[in-house]
């Protein structure tokens, strides 16, 4: 199996979703691909060997199914149609998408739903899949939606280039939906308003909402969501929503708020800075303090983010550096050094999340609290909005900026207050931009 050809004569296109693969269970034939777009991106051999895999059976029909193979992931919608005009009274079909394996397709899961629906709907109620006159536009559609979703991360029905109207059972929902993640290799599942976007390309696409725009010009590596949306006078919600958009683009990835006190710990892809000289030249180019002087030597700036470790703060490792957090003689600003790596995944921070043992959730019993060694006390009668937040879900900075708070007040309510005695402080990685293959 592994000398079978993967891929046809035509090149990868750059975009992520590589390939639509539209696939039916024939009553004599068995399942099969019948279309895909680009034509034979996948082999006939490949298709062969998973084609059980491609069409389900019956009970799985209506699910989202994922299967890596081959260094190809295939995500699908089956399903299943049952009708006494078909042989044997069903027709079952699906419409996969097609990625490299590494690729996380949670945020395409929408995209696929939605097609998925839109075909069945144009079966039940026109027969579009099965009749001879409209079957063979099958190809042209997954084409066109190959198109929208890789050039304007949007799925339409009917796709912007399809030259032909479709019934009105699909061109009338026109379901438009933006891809919600930055999906280079995976996706953070949530966008948290205490988290900061920070420009990651620099020729980016156009944007095409006024939105979108007043965001981007927002968008300066210190800004949270929460400051963006008061900024520009738009609701959270507008605000993620645009931010979702500019992460599918690429354009941007979500980071902490850098600050001296916080503490971080390097990953396994601090590697790649030292073996990549595209990756020198933009490091040491983004933390320039002052770009008309020569660039920060590289091995300093390496050095440097090598040295952080979970017991030390930014500020205590600059210190023994001794480097500045702004170093005019080194010509570098540090708090753009660690941003700079926090975007690229070179460094994960090394959150605090503290938990009320009292928490209404623990004491419902919805939820187990940890155990500690002192003396469990009775609720609070009037517990603050701190501990009504100390869930172990949400971190120092999260609960301060949700409150209006600053994260020593937060610290000093959790360390200090009245309850004290009742709440952990347990240190994660943090959320911020993260997922398990992306940290």
């Amino acid at each position: 199996m592994a000398g079978l050809p993967l891929y046809g004569p035509l090149a990868a296109p750059p975009a992520l979703l590589r390939c639509i693969l539209y696939c039916e269970f024939d009553p004599h034939k068995g399942p099969r691909p019948v279309f895909q777009a680009p034509q034979s991106y996948v082999s006939n051999e490949v298709c062969e060997v998973l084609s059980d895999h491609l069409i389900a059976s019956s009970e799985l029909c209506g699910r989202i199914i994922s299967v890596a193979a081959f260094g190809l992931r295939f995500v699908g919608h089956p399903q299943h149609i049952r009708d006494e005009r078909y042989q044997r009274n069903q027709f079952m079909f699906n419409v996969c998408f097609v990625f490299d394996a590494q690729t996380d397709p949670v945020a395409y899961t929408p995209f696929v739903k939605q097609l998925a629906q839109d075909f069945k709907a144009l079966e039940v109620e026109h027969r579009y899949l099965t009749n001879p006159e409209t079957r063979h536009y099958i190809e042209n559609i997954l084409q066109g939606v190959l198109q929208d979703v890789n050039g304007s991360f949007r799925l339409e029905m009917p796709p912007s280039s399809f030259p032909q109207a479709l019934p009105a059972c699909a061109s009338k929902s026109q379901q438009i939906a933006a891809l919600p993640e930055y999906l280079t290799t995976s996706s953070p599942n949530e966008i948290r308003p205490h988290e900061v976007p920070v420009l990651f390309i620099d020729n980016h696409p156009p944007v095409k909402e006024d939105d979108s725009e007043a965001v981007l010009a927002l968008i300066d590596g210190h800004n949270n969501v929460k400051d963006i949306a008061t900024q520009t006078s738009l609701s959270i919600d507008t605000v993620v929503r645009q931010l979702r958009s500019l992460l599918g683009h690429g354009v941007i990835r979500l980071i902490d708020r850098i600050k001296p006190g916080n503490k971080y710990i390097p990953t396994t892809k601090l590697a790649e800075l030292l073996t990549s000289r595209g990756m020198h030249l933009k490091c040491v180019e983004y933390c320039a303090l002052n770009a008309a002087k020569p660039p920060p030597d590289f091995t300093d700036c390496y050095r440097l983010l090598c040295a952080f470790r979970q017991d030390k703060t930014l500020a205590q490792v600059c210190e023994e550096a001794g480097i500045g957090e702004q170093d005019e003689e080194k010509n570098v600003h540090v708090l753009k050094l660690v941003r700079f790596a926090r975007a690229s995944r070179f460094l994960r921070r090394l959150d605090q999340f503290p938990i009320w043992t009292n928490h209404p959730d623990f004491v419902a019993g919805s939820r187990s609290a940890p155990s500690t060694d002192s003396k469990k006390a009775e609720p609070s009668k009037a517990p603050s909005k701190v501990l009504l937040m100390a869930d172990g879900d949400h971190c120092f900075d999260e609960i301060a900026m949700t409150l209006g708070m600053t994260e020593e007040e937060v610290e000093a309510e959790c360390s200090r207050g009245p309850c004290k005695e009742e709440v952990l402080v347990v240190a994660k990685m943090s959320q911020a931009g993260s997922t398990e293959d992306n940290p």
